[in-house]
């Protein structure tokens, strides 16, 4: 048996853009592909609505372009959530973030498994994320996850406004899935 050489953040920042995008799950490369057009317009629309909110209501930053965010260290895991918020205090910086966001948005993509989401699920709440919003645009609905609470769903038709990290948001998911 070989034993496979283990990747840190460090050296996934440093990799070429040519070798193709990579996320890291404890030390592990997992290579990410572009995704579709309507998981960037769904992700774009989410966007969107929080940076409208936070306009208003400035609890957090908005961070896009799925950055990355080291989550476990020694083995690393670095994922790069569709959308985030982070604390206000947090600032510009080379490399990848070594802290974890408030609000981690991921809209899920046909190749993504059950098995995939809950593992990314729960590295966000190990890492401490206070809430993670996966959206399946297939099913129409948005599912809150929280730190000790069970997970909350809403579907084509309501208005989302529980948020606790940006209270007060609502986001008609009618409209959210006519983009």
């Amino acid at each position: 048996m070989v034993a496979t050489r283990l990747t840190t953040a460090a050296e996934l920042f440093a990799l070429p853009g040519w070798e193709g995008s990579f996320e890291l799950i404890k030390g592990e490369r997992v290579q990410v592909s572009p995704t579709g057009f309507d998981h960037g317009l769904i992700a774009g629309e989410i966007a969107t609505l929080i940076a409208g909110y936070l306009a208003s209501h400035p609890v957090g930053r908005l961070v896009v372009a799925e950055a990355g965010f080291v989550l476990e260290e020694g083995p690393d895991t670095v994922i790069a959530p569709d959308v985030a918020v982070v604390a206000r205090e947090h600032r510009r910086r080379p490399g990848y973030a070594r802290f974890a966001p408030l609000l981690a948005v991921e809209v899920k993509s046909p190749s993504n498994t059950e098995a995939e989401i809950a593992e990314r699920l729960a590295i966000y709440l190990r890492a401490g994320v206070q809430e993670v919003w996966w959206i399946r645009p297939q099913q129409r609905t948005l599912t809150v996850h929280r730190l000790d609470a069970a997970p909350e769903s809403f579907r084509d038709g309501e208005i989302f406004s529980d948020s606790s990290v940006l209270q007060g948001i609502a986001i008609d998911l009618t409209t959210l899935f006519a983009v």
